[in-house]
């Protein structure tokens, strides 16, 4: 294109209107439709309400003109608003910053007439001169003047300069708010330069990638009775304050994360070195002898070149996170306006298998909760988030699905369940000490009840514990468990036991500590 034909070129202004969106969990992608009319030869179409937040180096624009179309150029600028385009409050604050600079600088002059006439009234203070006598009556007019004067410039200089005080902190704060409100309302255009072979309506489609957006998942897992699917209800957070309004969008959601990078990363070289450990640094008297320490690029630069090499697992295990995503196209338009306020977008329902079992640990807290271990939910590819649990109806809590786990399932406490009774006792006859020679011995013994109230059958996990001896003079000797599964290294105890509607089960366990006479031991 010459240079003739660029200055030649007619420019069109239209406004981008938002299509679709998908929604990373980081960034958002805009797709945009532009309509223009163009003349024959050289075009410039400026393309506003761009997002402020544009990766310019994303931008995409793709004509519909067929071949009598042809794009030449296409860049992002800063939109620099003309008078008569300025946002109201962005004008108001302008003319009230202005006023009240009009207004510091009108009591600045004030303060300094007020100063020179005090200056002139103190250099004028001598009365007649080595011949001329001053009468009483004289001084005492020419006292009257100079008390009365310079008490006047006195608090007027006074009042001046706490106005001016007054007055700088609003030219302060209006000066910071102009500043906040453009920093927040910045806005940007796309400039396409085109040729068409006619005049003719032209439709761009245009896509960037705006920041300032993003989603988090958030879920509802609702159990409407024991023995049934747990439904997953999958809903998104989308937040967006890209400073464009989405409105009746087609959305879609995105787990990718188009951050981490398509290509693939250079293995860098990984030196092995012998550990020098740095110099002590010497007294202040003898630091002139040091060499000079390196720059701090030079430090940063080798530090970066390190981490390079050496790389770390954190890298690689985000990477292999990344290499799935899924989509999910929303099938209802959207409108989300601009200003980071959560908007919920339900996703997926699924029933998901479970299998449902109390569990109880009544040393700590005797109370039966009640747990629903969730299968098949890897098929899904869920994000680890928030979740609301509701149990028949009724809310119980919030709690955190982590869908990062190794196990097959997933483990979620349903709440507490008051129609399964527990109850710990220590057994009478195990409270005794005895003394073997130099040993000391004391028996241990606890029974747990377990009462059903419901309607139907309960499976029960019931955990306890036997102490673990750290020093080598203190021995811990199991007793009759009652069946209980042993962990050696945590001294856990676990049974899992069904018991009927209305009937009641018990448990025992028992074990002995011996220590030395004389020792006092904690733990038990």
């Amino acid at each position: 294109m010459t240079l003739s034909s660029l200055q030649a070129q007619s420019t069109t202004a239209v406004d981008a209107q938002v299509k679709a969106v998908t929604v990373y969990l980081n960034r958002a992608q805009l797709t945009n439709t532009v309509r223009a009319s163009v003349q024959s030869g050289a075009n410039e179409i400026a393309i506003g309400n761009i997002s402020p937040s544009i990766d310019a180096q994303s931008i995409q624009v793709a004509s519909t003109g067929g071949s009598g179309v042809v794009m030449a150029a296409v860049r992002f600028e800063e939109n620099y608003l003309r008078e008569d385009e300025k946002p109201r409050a962005l004008t108001e604050l302008e003319t009230s910053l202005e006023a009240a600079r009009d207004r510091l600088e009108q009591l600045n002059n004030e303060q300094e007439v007020l100063q020179q006439e005090e200056s002139l009234v103190l250099a004028n203070k001598g009365l007649g001169s080595e011949n001329t006598a001053v009468t009483a009556a004289r001084l005492a007019e020419m006292a009257d003047f100079f008390r009365t004067r310079l008490t006047e410039i006195k608090r007027r200089l006074q009042r001046v300069k706490k106005e001016i005080k007054d007055a700088e902190k609003e030219v302060e704060q209006l000066t910071r708010q102009t500043q906040q409100y453009r920093a927040s309302n910045r806005s940007g255009r796309i400039l396409v330069t085109l040729r068409s072979d006619q005049a003719r309506t032209v439709e761009l489609n245009l896509t960037y990638v705006a920041y300032q957006a993003g989603w988090s998942p958030s879920y509802d897992l609702r159990v409407l009775e024991v023995g049934q699917p747990v439904q997953l209800t999958y809903r998104a957070q989308v937040t967006q304050s890209t400073g464009v309004n989405w409105e009746g969008v087609r959305l879609t959601l995105s787990t990718a994360n188009p951050s981490a990078g398509g290509n693939k990363p250079e293995l860098m070289p990984q030196y092995v070195r012998i550990f020098e450990p740095q110099p002590r640094p010497q007294m202040a008297k003898r630091m002139s002898m040091r060499a000079p320490a390196p720059a701090k690029e030079e430090i940063d630069a080798d530090m970066m070149l390190e981490s390079q090499a050496a790389g770390s697992a954190a890298d690689y295990t985000a990477v292999q996170e990344n290499t799935l995503a899924t989509e999910f196209a929303i099938d209802l338009p959207y409108t989300i306006p601009s200003g980071g306020r959560p908007e919920l977008v339900d996703i997926q329902r699924y029933d998901l298998p479970a299998e449902y079992l109390y569990a109880t640990a009544p040393k700590l807290d005797p109370a039966a909760f009640l747990l629903a271990s969730i299968t098949g939910w890897g098929e899904y590819n869920l994000l680890s988030g928030p979740a609301n649990v509701f149990f028949e109806g009724a809310y119980v809590a919030e709690t955190f699905l982590n869908v990062n786990a190794t196990t097959d399932t997933l483990d979620v406490s349903l709440g507490r369940d008051a129609r399964i009774v527990v109850k710990r006792e220590r057994i009478k006859e195990f409270k005794e000490k005895n003394w073997l020679g130099t040993k000391r011995g004391e028996q241990f013994g606890y029974e747990l009840t377990l009462r059903n109230t419901k309607s139907v059958a309960a499976t029960i996990r019931v955990e306890d514990q036997m102490p673990i001896s750290t020093n080598e003079s203190i021995k811990v000797t199991r007793g009759d468990l009652g069946g209980a599964e042993y962990e050696e290294k945590t001294g856990k105890l676990t049974w899992t036991l069904t018991v009927p509607p209305g009937e009641t089960r018990t448990l025992q366990f028992r074990y002995t500590v011996e220590y030395p006479k004389g020792q006092q031991i904690t733990g038990l």
